[in-house]
This record gives structure tokens, sequence and C-alpha cells, in this order.
């Protein structure tokens, strides 16, 4: 789950367990996009000894969400795209921002969704309702992307007095916490807040596990292991219907609110009025969708079946390459 411990650390986590890192000796090179930093030297040797190199891709910085300087920031990331064997794209949405902001030409690749463990996440074992219907919003959360508890909050405090409501917030700082606890306050929902510090992928799970439905509200999110790690937990899911957070989850286990905006767009929230009604809507069918959000974890997001895929990619373009498998 992503929080102190969360984010790229989790998917290079989850290659170690089958691909052992080594720093000599190695026959294959595997970039994450948010740390390309490779020299046109470096990916020219590579290419000399006859070592694949491999990206997974998690789309690229944009105009409205970075601001000034996204095309130098996108630099390291197009030279590894331009030059990479083939490329993990984490969602559809992934490929086209990569697309437009990488490259016109898409390298040999696919689509591959984050995954999950599914024996760590888990859903509860009694399905006996909560005492208070809660409410999850999670994530490693900055100035930048703090309009999502905002959002959150507004729409909690539509609908607070009208049922046994609870918000529970993960991954703030201590600076954030204070500012969240001040909106609380002004918004009258102070007492049914919960509003907790940065987490471990285990504390998280447990936290989710006890969740009943995960607000997940960012704006454009590729490929949020968050929205899966939730579904695996049997918890459904409401959305910022932009960006691949719509090919995570379907309407059996979800509900995605429409939110106006493109590439030159500053991220925002849903409309808080949409997103207060989906939260009422959804206490009735928790379980149901609950079920659903399994079922969807275990049929597309099988941690085993992303190990299984890279073994096979990786074995391909060894064999093309002629090197020892």
């Amino acid at each position: 789950m992503s929080g102190n411990r969360g984010g790229p650390r989790v998917k290079v986590k989850r290659l170690h367990e089958i691909f052992p890192n080594r720093y000599l000796g190695f026959n294959l090179v595997y970039v994450l996009s948010n740390f390309p930093y490779l020299s046109e030297k470096t990916i020219r040797a590579l290419n000399e000894s006859q070592i694949p190199l491999v990206l997974n891709q998690n789309g690229a910085y944009w105009p409205g969400w970075y601001g000034s300087g996204w095309e130098e920031k996108n630099r390291p990331n197009a030279l590894v795209y331009r030059n990479c064997d083939y490329v993990f794209w984490q969602s559809n949405f992934a490929r086209e921002a990569s697309r437009i902001f990488l490259s016109g030409v898409d390298p040999m690749g696919e689509v591959l969704f984050n995954a999950v463990n599914l024996d760590s996440f888990f859903p509860r074992r009694s399905t006996l309702r909560n005492k208070d219907f809660t409410f999850l919003v999670a994530g490693n959360f900055n100035s930048d992307n703090f309009y999502q508890i905002e959002g959150a909050f507004r729409a909690f405090a539509k609908i607070y007095r009208k049922g046994n409501y609870r918000l529970q917030v993960l991954g703030l700082n201590q600076s954030m916490k204070k500012q969240a606890r001040l909106i609380s306050i002004d918004l009258g929902i102070e007492d049914g807040v919960e509003v907790l510090g940065k987490f471990s992928q285990a504390q998280g799970a447990q936290i989710m596990r006890q969740s009943d439905t995960y607000l997940a509200l960012k704006f454009m999110d590729t490929c949020p292991n968050l929205v899966i790690e939730a579904l695996a937990s049997g918890v459904p899911v409401i959305f910022s219907d932009t960006g691949g957070t719509s090919e995570l989850v379907d309407n059996n286990c979800g509900y995605g609110l429409h939110v106006e905006g493109n590439w030159y767009s500053q991220p925002k929230a849903p409309d808080s009025d949409l997103l207060a009604e989906a939260m009422q809507s959804i206490v009735h069918r928790r379980w149901e969708m609950g079920e659903a959000a399994r079922f969807r974890a275990e049929e597309h997001f099988d941690l085993r079946r992303w190990h299984l895929r890279h073994k096979t990619v990786f074995n391909q373009l060894l064999e093309v390459r002629g090197q020892v498998q």
C-alpha cells in the first residue's frame, strides 16, 4: 500500500522477490519511469553489450499538473522511452500520456496493470457492519494534492449528520494534519473525522480491510496501487473518473464520478454534491460491491500473474539478444 514505504518502492520490492538485483553480472536492465536516469552513453553501452532495456511506464509529466518546466522534466524519461526494448505501460492512460508527451511512436510493449499480493490484502473475515460506516482516504499527500482531502471533507460535511458515518484520512504529515483539523472544525465535522499520519504497507492493509469504502479522488491518476489494494480487500471504490482509475474499477465494484478536465487543467476533486450522493448510495451496496471488488482483483491484479508476465517477456528478450537465461 502506498505510504511511507510505498509508490515505486513497492514495485521494486515485488520484482526482487523473483528477480534478484545485481550490480555486476546482470543481463537485463529494468527501469521505472519515476527514476529514468540513464545517460545516452549508458544506453549505448547496454545496446552494444546486447543487454535488453525494459521500462515500467507510469505516464508522463503534463502541463496542468506539473506546470512550468514539464518539458524538461520529461527529458530523462523520454530518452529511456525512445530507446527501450520493451515497455510495460501501467494503463492505457499511461500509454496515451507517453505518446503525447514523450514520443509520437509507441515502443514495443503492452499494458500491464499494477498488481497486489492477494494473500496480504484480503477482505475482513466478518461481514458484520462497523458501528459507523467508514470512508477512507489514503496516500502520500502534499500541498499539490491536498485538494483530495478538502474534496472529501466538503462531501462528508453534506452527509455527516444523515447517518452513522466516519471519515478516516491516512498519510498526512504534521503540518497537513493541522490544516486538515482546522478545515474539519470549520465544516463542523471534527468529531466524525480521524486524521492519521504516515503508514507502512502492513498497517495500511489492516486499515483498508476495516474500511467500508475507499475514496480515490486524485485527478488523472495513472494506475493507483491503493485502488487495487482496496479491491483486493473487498472494499468498493468511489473515484474520479479520469486517467487510468476507470480502467481498474468497473460499475460492479465502484462509482466513477465525472470530472471535467484535460492535459492543461489544474487537478481537482469531483463535485462535492456528486461525491456526497455517491457516498450515501454506496452504503446500501457495500457487501455486494465488496464481493465484486475482490473478484475483480483476483481476475485482473494477481501479483503471481504479474510476475509470470515479466518472466515471459524477460526470457523472450534474452533469447532474442542471445543471452543466457
